[in-house]
């Protein structure tokens, strides 16, 4: 099960919240629930389980629900308040990278601009060159919570996702701070939903890889975290307020494409695939420079 937000193929209605299971997907407004992910976990995060055993119920009847191969998965919290990267949090990263392991670890953040779906298209910007993906495992946060201990923090997970913190190398180096290389059109792909926490049993233990046209480039697991997720909410919740919906990329493993020598840079044309053991999988392509149109496919 997941908690999705779609549309039908072909329409460019608004994004609504929905559940997926068994290749089915339901409109979380014909059970009742507010029409959009936010919403849902913001009303609704504290009986996300009787949520999710009645979207299950549903769909096993088939009464209102639509195939999926027939929906366009958007990210499935199109409009988070915030989405807080974590930068250099696996050692192997770290050293291929030529950087120090510091006591804090580096933070910087997305926009919702970034954000697309897990079937979407990466648009290359016309002002960088070195264009790098990055497998990263996403925390979605389903209720309020500051100054959380690291015993409390998973209490305000709604689920995980998969994410791809595409960065552009070229830009982010001009200066210490990293957010102007990171946060481009485009550069989030997630997806493909939410699974819901209760339905993995241990976060820091699920592989994670990164393939660039079929070639596997990543391939780690989320028990090498040096700030895994309970201590990395904690933390960033002594910083600042983290509300439903928001969106905590907790950083890449070794492999990115920075470290090839010679380095492998994504160009049009590319397939990414970014996959998480019992998440999922990102399948996006890369297109050209685009003067104006459209953000995502």
């Amino acid at each position: 099960m997941q908690i999705v937000s779609f549309r039908p193929n072909g329409s460019t209605e608004p994004l609504r919240a929905g559940f997926s299971d068994n290749g089915s997907v339901i409109a979380s407004s014909d059970l009742g629930y507010p029409d959009t992910v936010r919403e849902l976990l913001t009303h609704h995060s504290h009986e996300l389980t009787t949520v999710l055993d009645k979207a299950r119920a549903a769909l096993a009847t088939g009464e209102s629900a639509t195939d999926l191969a027939a929906v366009h998965l958007g990210p499935p919290v199109p409009d988070p308040d915030k989405i807080l990267c974590m930068g250099l949090n696996y050692l192997e990263h770290i050293e291929e990278a030529s950087a120090a392991v510091t006591e804090f670890p580096p933070v910087f953040a997305k926009f919702r601009n970034s954000l697309i779906g897990a079937a979407d298209t990466i648009l290359m910007p016309g002002i960088s060159t070195d264009i790098d993906y990055e497998a990263e495992l996403a925390i979605v946060i389903g209720t309020r919570c500051k100054n959380v201990t690291v015993e409390d923090a998973l209490d305000h997970v709604a689920g995980y996702a998969v994410f791809n913190d595409v960065s552009a190398r070229d830009i982010q180096f001009r200066s210490h701070q990293w957010t102007s290389g990171k946060m481009l059109d485009t550069f989030g792909p997630m997806g493909p939903g939410i699974t819901p926490k209760e339905e993995i049993s241990d976060v820091q233990a699920l592989r994670i890889q990164a393939r660039v046209n079929g070639v596997t480039v990543q391939d780690s697991n989320t028990s090498k975290m040096i700030w895994p997720v309970a201590e990395t909410i904690s933390y960033l919740s002594a910083i600042i307020t983290l509300e439903p919906g928001d969106i905590i990329a907790t950083g890449t493993p070794a492999g990115v494409g920075l470290a090839q020598d010679p380095p492998l840079w994504l160009k049009a044309n590319d397939i990414v695939e970014i996959e998480i053991e019992g998440l999922g999988l990102l399948h996006n392509n890369v297109k050209a420079p685009q003067i104006s149109g459209a953000a995502t496919s």
